[in-house]
């Protein structure tokens, strides 16, 4: 458990908490997903994908543009217009 929070702990970005305070509500709830995401991407608890590819497909719902998407989730584009093919299909996976 020690090696999990050394590797949250020296993943904190001082600069980007600075910059995520200027943002609006929604910017920053995105923002921290993004983060968050990115965080608990290297533990082993967690799956490697799917984490992201559920962000996506949440932030797509919403209507948020692309390249923002695939800035915050690490998603690739390939991913990211199959998920928006299922949400504008009507499938839920």
């Amino acid at each position: 458990m020690q090696w999990q929070f050394e590797y949250l702990l020296g993943n904190i970005d001082p600069a980007l908490i600075r910059d995520v305070a200027k943002l609006d509500d929604e910017s920053l709830t995105l923002t921290m997903a993004g983060v968050i995401c990115q965080l608990v991407g290297g533990l082993k608890s967690f799956p490697s994908k799917k984490y992201r590819s559920e962000l996506a497909r949440e932030m797509i719902a919403r209507g948020i543009g692309t390249k923002r998407v695939l800035e915050l989730t690490g998603v690739s584009k390939r991913t990211y217009f199959n998920l928006k093919k299922e949400i504008k299909n009507g499938k839920e996976s």
